[in-house]
């Protein structure tokens, strides 16, 4: 919470990684994985379990690979 996000606008770069993504109209920011015909979508919070797209959902869309994260101190 209170984080920064530096992320590229180039959607998904067939690689996995983490990615800012829109999921049925809410942006998020999330670790996606490509396998098969299938979207993985996981939390690093382990009480989200993951959840799984068709590859050509029109629920996601993936906007870019996240470059940095700036933490901020309180």
């Amino acid at each position: 919470n209170g984080d920064l996000v530096v992320c590229d606008s180039f959607g998904y770069d067939n690689g996995e990684g983490i990615y800012a993504i829109r999921m049925n109209g809410s942006g998020f920011v999330k670790r996606i994985q490509v396998h098969g015909k299938k979207i993985i979508i996981k939390s690093d919070n382990p009480k989200y379990s993951p959840i799984e797209e068709p590859i050509n959902s029109e629920a996601i869309e993936i906007i870019g690979r996240v470059r940095y994260m700036i933490h901020r101190i309180n």
